[in-house]
């Protein structure tokens, strides 16, 4: 017995002091290995704008020689950027829209996010951000630009950027005209066993080492590419995505997202489905996924549960990022869709 005993007093000791040296370790490792810093103008047209302490970056695009029709935030995914709207933003200015896009907190050129990160913090700056352009609108001396910026948003969001958008829609549903779902459901990250793992930090410091040494890496966004487009992406698809990714920072400030407090969380589920119960009877809502994308067919029935009038469209042939492999089919629904909710006008 007294062996016994001893063995597992040995054991006990030898399981802390590795728990221990786990713990501790993440810490020990250099924090920006590999990662690079950044200033500057990533495209031309590209804009900064301080809300309260954090610069987003953001794009607009301007209809030429037409009639301002409406305005359209486009909100990446999870990982994304601006760029992932590419092949989408200065093609619906053809259309007569004004277009607006912008990189999350953490995301893309915009700042890192250091410390808690919470839905109602991320919707607030973007509706700033709405806010100031349409009030450079009525500085404007365009009468169509002066008029539209009076006029209500459309909002488009992609995986993360569809929670976000809708969240912006129950924050103030006044200001949507539209809200647009694309590959998500508006349920965000997951919380699964990895956003659980997040609440004990060295487990958060771990996951971020892995990002930046597995994840935020040429082969690893190929992978990642490669499952959300249901084909092999270019080396420049590779190369625009990685590099913002790899800023100083990144890996830390994007886990954040995987435990910010929903909206829901923080004003209280009731409120927050009374805030659905308007942007369901005032907003109309649309849904555009592709026909490859895992669970997304099964995951529709619960955003019409929320949302009973919402028009749903699935791309065949796409993957979980229609807009960028399959853009021309995704415009045109788009334009539909924004069509559609005028009434047919445009």
């Amino acid at each position: 017995m007294r062996a016994l005993a001893s063995f597992g007093k040995k054991a006990g000791i030898l399981i802390v002091s590795v728990a221990i040296i786990l713990s501790a370790l993440p810490y020990l490792i250099p924090y920006e290995a590999g990662g690079v810093n950044y200033s500057g103008n990533p495209y031309s047209g590209s804009g900064f704008m301080d809300l309260d302490g954090l610069s987003l970056h953001y794009r607009v695009f301007m209809p030429l020689d037409m009639v301002l029709r409406g305005k359209v935030l486009l909100i990446h995914g999870y990982l994304g950027s601006t760029y992932t709207w590419r092949n989408v933003q200065e093609n619906l200015t053809a259309y007569g829209y004004m277009v607006v896009s912008v990189d999350l907190p953490s995301f893309g050129y915009s700042d890192r996010v250091d410390g808690e990160c919470t839905m109602q913090g991320v919707v607030d700056r973007l509706w700033a951000l709405l806010r100031e352009i349409d009030g450079r609108l009525r500085e404007s001396d365009d009468e169509d630009e002066y008029k539209g910026s009076y006029a209500r948003w459309n909002l488009t969001g992609h995986d993360l950027g569809a929670a976000v958008a809708e969240s912006m829609a129950v924050d103030d549903a006044n200001g949507v005209q539209s809200l647009t779902f694309v590959s998500g459901d508006g349920e965000g990250p997951s919380e699964g066993a990895l956003s659980y793992a997040m609440l004990y930090p060295p487990a958060g410091k771990w996951m971020s080492i892995y990002l930046r040494q597995f994840v935020f890496t040429e082969e690893g966004i190929r992978a990642f590419l490669q499952t959300a487009y249901r084909r092999e992406p270019t080396d420049e698809e590779v190369y625009a995505h990685l590099f913002p990714l790899r800023i100083s920072g990144t890996s830390d400030s994007v886990l954040h997202y995987l435990n910010a407090p929903s909206i829901a969380a923080t004003s209280g589920a009731e409120r927050f489905a009374k805030g659905v119960a308007e942007v369901a009877a005032r907003v109309d809502v649309y849904a555009i996924w592709g026909e490859e994308d895992g669970t997304m067919a099964e995951r529709m029935p619960g955003l019409a549960g929320r949302y009973p009038d919402v028009k749903l469209y699935a791309i065949p042939e796409a993957g979980h990022s229609p807009m960028e492999t399959h853009h021309e089919e995704f415009i045109r629904i788009l334009i539909a869709y924004l069509r559609d909710s005028y009434g047919g006008a445009y």
